[in-house]
């Protein structure tokens, strides 16, 4: 009787702990597979009244590559996110741009609507057939106080996710070979990476194999070899303002040179871009406190490197000075330009454009639309001075100033 009694418990524990397992990681794939919160599903729309974008049959759902479903308007009916010929794109850094389909309202642009780290929609998107606007967040027109209204999604940003928490009692090596008899090889993969120095070679060839036989992915390219992942890497420019995992490990860097000594905050503020200021004098490049391509150059290479690569990284320093202003040509869109090359590789290293982007000498859509969040981003630098309230996709006078001031040439 007490042996069939221990049996019991000992299997109602192994559900609870499988049970806590699923859960856990249930709830981090919603970041990744987001819905609409049921509290938080309203837009306005200046000419249409309101807008649901969480109704029983609306069905969205928002990924790292776009959104899908269908909102609810009551005067016009229904408005398609994803229609065959374009849909609602999204860069995986919550940056959305592309067009959903109305049947009585027409194209409806969201390439000035971003989601934020804690999954709520900002910005407008417009009504192309007469400019009006959908307010995404009652924060837009600081209406808040007299109308609560935003769209809110589970989804999160992929430079703001955070690595699954290991359940207390349980090690990292248990819990990713739990993980990988579960057939969660992505969220194995994850813990792995965040506690690299408990696993071995042939672990990490394990789980190379596992997830090359599988749909499964990873946000960042899955190393081969330990020594892979012993330094993060900066793949984007970093400033003032600018919040995520990105700037944590920018911080830890720099705590590292013994040149920063505030929090780690997970946020750019005026410590981090003194820090960055006196790391930039440290190693012969321009103080601008903006981390861009010389600079994360140099926090992406080794602590080992040799002289003449930190004398290349000074040249390229000089070089970019001689060279200004960098962005000379007023650019819109169908123009062919080679200097349109460079307008792209500025757009993806400021996270405007995927770092998959193929970059050429036409002024795309794609172009366009990274444009308008440039401007929409900057918009009293570049927008303000012409008395405009919406991006125009043109690479012209103040747009290229700002882009220039930004690479460090004022």
């Amino acid at each position: 009787m007490r042996s069939n009694l221990n049996k019991k418990i000992i299997f109602t524990g192994g559900l609870f702990i499988i049970a806590i397992l699923i859960f856990s990681f249930s709830v981090f794939a919603s970041t990744t597979d987001g819905t609409i919160d049921s509290m938080y599903k309203y837009a306005w729309g200046e000419n249409i009244g309101w807008i649901n974008f969480g109704c029983d049959n609306c069905n969205v759902h928002i990924t790292d590559s776009g959104l899908t479903g269908y909102a609810w308007s009551e005067n016009y009916g229904w408005i398609n996110l994803n229609p065959s010929t374009s849909g609602i794109k999204n860069d995986g850094n919550g940056n959305l741009s592309g067009y959903a389909w109305a049947e009585g309202l027409g194209w409806i642009d969201f390439s000035g609507v971003t989601i934020n780290s804690n999954g709520e929609f900002l910005g407008y998107a417009v009504i192309l057939k007469d400019n009006s606007k959908i307010s995404l967040n009652c924060i837009n027109t600081n209406s808040c106080n007299t109308s609560d209204f935003k769209i809110k999604t589970d989804w999160r940003p992929k430079n703001t996710r955070s690595v699954p928490s290991l359940i207390a009692g349980t090690s990292a090596q248990t819990q990713v070979s739990n993980l990988i008899s579960m057939g969660n090889y992505q969220y194995a993969y994850q813990v792995m990476k965040e506690f690299p120095h408990l696993f071995t070679q042939k672990d990490w060839d394990l789980i190379n194999e596992k997830l090359g036989k599988t749909n499964q992915t990873t946000t960042t390219t899955i190393p081969t070899k330990l020594s892979e992942i012993a330094k993060y890497q900066f793949n984007n420019n970093l400033q003032i303002g600018m919040q995520g995992h990105s700037v944590i490990e920018l911080q830890k860097r720099l705590k590292e040179e013994g040149l920063y000594n505030g929090p780690i905050t997970g946020y750019f503020g005026p410590l981090t871009e003194a820090a960055v200021k006196s790391y930039q004098k440290k190693y012969g490049i321009k103080p601008t406190g903006i981390v861009g391509p010389i600079t994360r150059d140099r926090l992406n290479s080794s602590q080992n490197q040799t002289s003449s690569t930190i004398t290349n990284i000074k040249n390229q320093s000089e070089n970019q000075k001689t060279q200004c202003p960098y962005f000379t040509k007023s650019l819109r869109l169908g123009m062919n330009d080679e200097e349109v090359e460079k307008v792209q590789q500025f757009l993806i290293n400021q996270g405007f454009l995927s770092q998959d982007f193929k970059k050429s000498s036409l002024f795309d859509k794609a172009t366009e639309d990274a444009v308008k969040k440039f401007q929409t981003k900057y918009h009293n630098e570049i927008l303000k001075p012409w008395g405009l309230s919406s991006p125009t996709g043109y690479w012209y006078t103040t747009t290229k100033k700002q882009a220039n001031k930004l690479i460090g040439c004022e």
